[in-house]
């Protein structure tokens, strides 16, 4: 079994990117849904817009196309429903695991975020439902399994970025590495690669 490097607590350990990136991976491995889809108020949609633009994310030509068609929902921005920074409007490997790559970025920044994140998926539940997970999500020690951050999870060199690809949905890759390989892909070529991978 996999040591436990750290348990999230508070709101400052978010800082670290792989940190929420971890989260929102195992949260939803654990709970067979998808974060956005099943917490869409919990990111506002113009205020990561406007981030993703400032971050020089996304063009001004596709902001104001945005803007202009009132396609400003997180779902569209980032989960590829065709007038969203997804250009192809694919959903699948590797274009999800980008789109969750930037929400890490994004709540890092914004210690309200933070605060709410933790709130969200790292508290104990104790029979409470939040975040689309109820106390049974909880280990043995009182925590949220997804508030578990693996040594694994922190290492490096876990897996090439082509082995990854390859295998899809089942590597057995770090999140930091997979964090890192997604950082360096523009929106466009996961989109591009997701559409490659499933033909």
């Amino acid at each position: 079994m996999r040591k436990v490097s750290t348990i999230i607590t508070n709101e400052k350990q978010p800082k670290n990117l792989v940190m929420v990136y971890s989260i929102i991976a195992q949260w939803m491995r654990e709970a067979g849904e998808d974060l956005i889809d099943t917490n869409e108020n919990f990111i506002n949609g113009k205020d990561i817009l406007d981030w993703m633009f400032n971050k020089n994310i996304i063009t001004k030509k596709k902001y104001d196309y945005i803007i202009e068609n009132n396609e400003t929902w997180i779902q569209d921005l980032l989960l590829g429903f065709e007038t969203g920074v997804l250009i192809y409007g694919n959903s699948s490997f590797p274009s999800l695991n980008k789109a969750y790559q930037v929400i890490s970025e994004y709540i890092s920044e914004s210690k309200k975020l933070r605060e709410k994140f933790v709130y969200n998926f790292c508290a104990s539940f104790k029979n409470e439902i939040r975040g689309g997970m109820s106390g049974s999500y909880d280990a043995e020690d009182g925590h949220p399994i997804c508030a578990h951050i693996l040594e694994y999870d922190l290492q490096t060199n876990t897996m090439t970025k082509e082995e990854w690809l390859k295998q899809k949905w089942n590597a057995d890759i770090s999140f930091t590495d997979e964090y890192n390989y997604l950082k360096e892909m523009s929106f466009e070529e996961a989109d591009r690669l997701s559409k490659e991978l499933d033909n």
